[in-house]
């Protein structure tokens, strides 16, 4: 069973895709093995999505379990997969329309003191990762470049670099473009990792103020990419997302063009789907004020491309030229259970660090269940 929450371009505005995620979740939460509390309808967001998993497992429980589920599947001939995903929680401020925020960087020494306890996790899991291959790896956020070179260097020679990765495996890191420097990507691609995203959001300064970006500068994201191209990433992506508040259609195809024109090797169009802090933020709390105004901005897109007027109903990817964009999505790093003895197989994924604790997948009996290393467990410090 695959929590992908995967939807049609075509089925509506956003209250329509929020419903069918939802009902994805009721499904996943009534399932025998499952216990889901969802405070958020990104199926993305592992770290919040799984939270209330079946109990609590202390880090020792859950080492336990993946060792003696490594050693079931190896007398049975198989071979053990795992995808890593690296949690940084600090933001430099909170973008409004953000779902996966924890925390604003106020003081240097927490971050030092969250990549220790980062890199202290991956030492204590290390007997697992020794023995299995990754399938992909992906350094995420919150905001991941804000590490400082030195604490990017040990992350990735302590947990990265210890690693069995697949030949032709994912290895993806997410950077801002306020805090990425030249130095920082080297010391990534050093590392192994070849695919970088930018989130860049938007070119305009004046959407990028209402949204809580006003720090970023066109010129940060034109260094980003030629940075990553120099630094030899096989890979550059720029995200971008319509439908933020002060944006009216034209305006997102200027950034669109922008973008373009720094020739990434991807860039990948979001359709904003708002929040209730996102809501009340800029549109009273009502989400037909945002669907109007998402409207009223697709409908400008269409205009100024030559598209009907009736296009303006489906999702902003269907709206723009092929060439604009590459159409394959971040990796989708979803959940599959597997009702087979000692199944676990390719698509278990390890969440390592995502906010001061680990968000694990776990091999208990004949199934995989998703479990929360306990924030205090003095086996995971």
């Amino acid at each position: 069973m695959t929590a992908s929450g995967k939807t049609s371009r075509n089925d509506g505005g956003p209250l329509e895709r929020a419903k069918a995620r939802y009902a994805v979740l009721r499904r996943i939460a009534e399932s025998r093995s499952f216990a889901v509390r969802s405070n958020n309808y990104s199926i993305l967001t592992m770290n919040t999505l799984f939270k209330d998993a079946c109990r609590p497992y202390g880090a020792a429980e859950i080492r336990g379990l993946w060792l003696k589920s490594i050693r079931e599947q190896a007398a049975a001939g198989l071979k053990p997969s795992l995808k890593l995903f690296i949690g940084t929680p600090y933001c430099k401020q909170r973008c409004d329309y953000c779902r996966k925020f924890k925390a604003t960087l106020n003081d240097s020494g927490d971050l030092e003191a969250y990549k220790d306890r980062l890199c202290a996790a991956a030492d204590y899991y290390a007997d697992i990762f020794e023995q299995v291959e990754f399938s992909a790896v992906y350094f995420g956020g919150g905001t991941p470049s804000l590490f400082t070179p030195g604490q990017l260097e040990e992350i990735c020679a302590r947990i990265v670099g210890k690693l069995r990765i697949a030949p032709r495996a994912e290895v993806n890191v997410e950077c801002s473009p306020h805090s990425t420097t030249l130095r920082k990507l080297k010391i990534l691609r050093k590392h192994g990792f070849w695919r970088v995203s930018f989130g860049c959001q938007s070119c305009e300064a004046r959407v990028l103020q209402r949204i809580g970006r006003g720090y970023q500068t066109n010129k940060m994201v034109e260094n980003c990419v030629a940075w990553a191209k120099k630094a030899g990433f096989g890979a550059v992506n720029v995200d971008l997302i319509a439908g933020l508040a002060g944006d009216d259609g034209n305006a997102f195809l200027k950034s669109l063009a922008f973008v373009r024109s720094l020739k990434p090797d991807n860039i990948t169009v979001y359709e904003l789907e708002p929040t209730p802090h996102y809501l009340g933020l800029h549109h009273a709390g009502k989400l037909a004020g945002f669907e109007k105004d998402l409207g009223i901005q697709k409908t400008n897109i269409c205009s100024a491309l030559g598209r009907p007027a009736a296009h303006a109903a489906r999702h902003i990817t269907n709206l723009l030229p092929n060439n604009d964009l590459n159409r394959r999505k971040a990796p989708d790093y979803t959940f599959e259970k597997y009702n087979a003895p000692n199944a676990i197989l390719q698509n278990s994924l390890f969440a390592l660090g995502s906010y001061f604790c680990s968000d694990i997948s776990v091999p208990e009996g004949k199934y995989v269940v998703h479990a929360q290393a306990l924030e205090n467990d003095p086996a995971a410090n």
